[in-house]
């Protein structure tokens, strides 16, 4: 038997609109709205602290900085794995429905982040113009929108420029 939801306890679209509230920068980017949300080590310094005092080596694992999310139309992508397919910093870690659409994002808080700019807007600019880009890819591969021949023949398409793209560069190396 599956155990209830508590009462209060937050639901999906609650946590969106929580992270949105989070945000720092809510803007337009390609006709979407996006979020720029501080991670977890500038919304709780208390533990970002502890974890640099309790530190064997003393680097820096974590740093502070933002993460973001944009919201897309409901049900834009309807199969979780095609979202793998995106390229962001980390992959996507967040992904679901919300009472303002499809809302993905990703995090910034992962041991090799503190080698990225996470600190600076231009870089999650880029970000959010690459999530656009690879969540419209996955739409367009879902198969809700096309057929699983048009599916391939798109990934196929794909891999053949970018096998082009790699020769060309060791010509060039030569």
């Amino acid at each position: 038997m599956a155990t209830p939801i508590a009462s209060g306890a937050p639901t999906i679209e609650d946590r969106s609109l929580d992270i949105k509230a989070d945000a720092v920068e809510v803007g337009e980017r390609q006709g979407y709205e996006y979020w720029i949300v501080p991670n977890c080590c500038m919304r709780k310094p208390e533990v970002y602290d502890r974890i640099m005092a309790e530190s064997t080596t003393g680097h820096l694992v974590w740093k502070k900085g933002y993460q973001a999310y944009v919201v897309f139309p409901s049900r834009f992508v309807t199969h979780q794995d095609l979202l793998d397919l995106v390229n962001v910093h980390g992959g996507l870690t967040y992904s679901h429905e919300s009472v303002v659409g499809q809302v993905c994002g990703y995090d910034t808080m992962h041991s090799w982040s503190a080698e990225e700019p996470v600190d600076e807007f231009d870089y999650h600019y880029q970000q959010i113009d690459a999530m656009i880009a690879g969540v419209e890819r996955a739409a367009a591969l879902d198969p809700s929108v096309c057929s699983a021949k048009e599916a391939f023949d798109t990934v196929m398409e794909k891999a053949r420029t970018d096998m082009e793209s790699l020769s060309d560069g060791v010509k060039e190396d030569e």
